[in-house]
């Protein structure tokens, strides 16, 4: 049985970019909350 063959339909994305995405919304969040808090 091979699994991994069958072509799948949806979006196909880089493994750098689902792992980078997140962690940029962190740094983000963080330089909001550091440069922007009272």
């Amino acid at each position: 049985m091979r699994f991994f063959e069958d072509e799948t339909k949806g979006f196909k994305l880089d493994p750098k970019i689902v792992v980078s995405i997140p962690i940029s919304l962190i740094a983000i969040s963080w330089a909001i909350d550091i440069f922007l808090a009272p």
